[in-house]
């Protein structure tokens, strides 16, 4: 129910996200920025061709202890060509402080829903896999993106992420956000 829940909520909304290059350095201030342009409408979407992103995540990852916050790179390619993959990519670099994540989460699996109504679901989903180690503890990741394209030519992205994480036996769960803006 959770999981529906979160899929059936308003894809245009904002949360927190992430920022890259010359985006500003607070995670929240990049996130809306980005959402602030408001979602791409259905007509202005291409129906052709791949696009680049880059960007950041911030994921909420109970790793030793409590969940805290890990930024990380992100990025994104979205092809609207009806082939296989439409959406691809991946997520490096999660740090928090002084404590960096050795490992790369790769976004696949991914489905576009480009005549998604924004106030309703969102215009693309993807799978995000992979083994994070934490000073020798390995953290299996098995999560999902959401996310919508923004401005008026999808200029950027943002969306949730959302998931499990799990540590030998131990499964527990994971959130975040992303966010990121096309690449020259």
């Amino acid at each position: 129910m959770l999981i529906f829940s979160l899929l059936c909520a308003c894809g245009g909304g904002g949360d927190d996200g992430g920022g890259n290059g010359g985006a500003p350095a607070d995670f929240d201030d990049y996130f809306n920025q980005i959402t602030g342009t408001g979602v791409t409408p259905v007509a202005s979407l291409p129906v052709t061709g791949r696009y680049e992103y880059a960007g950041r995540v911030r994921l909420d990852l109970p790793i030793d202890g409590p969940a805290q916050q890990y930024q990380g790179l992100l990025e994104i390619s979205i092809g609207f060509d009806a082939g296989a993959n439409p959406v691809l990519g991946s997520v490096s670099q999660l740090a928090n402080g002084q404590q960096v994540l050795v490992g790369v989460l790769q976004i696949d699996s991914g489905v576009l829903n480009p005549h998604a109504q924004p106030a309703v679901d969102y215009q693309f989903f993807a799978g995000l896999d992979g083994n994070l180690d934490a000073n020798g503890t390995i953290y299996v990741i098995d999560g999902t993106l959401a996310g919508d394209l923004y401005g008026p030519q999808w200029d950027g992205i943002a969306g949730l992420v959302f998931g499990d994480i799990t540590q030998g036996i131990i499964v527990d769960i994971f959130d975040g956000s992303f966010a990121g803006t096309l690449t020259p």
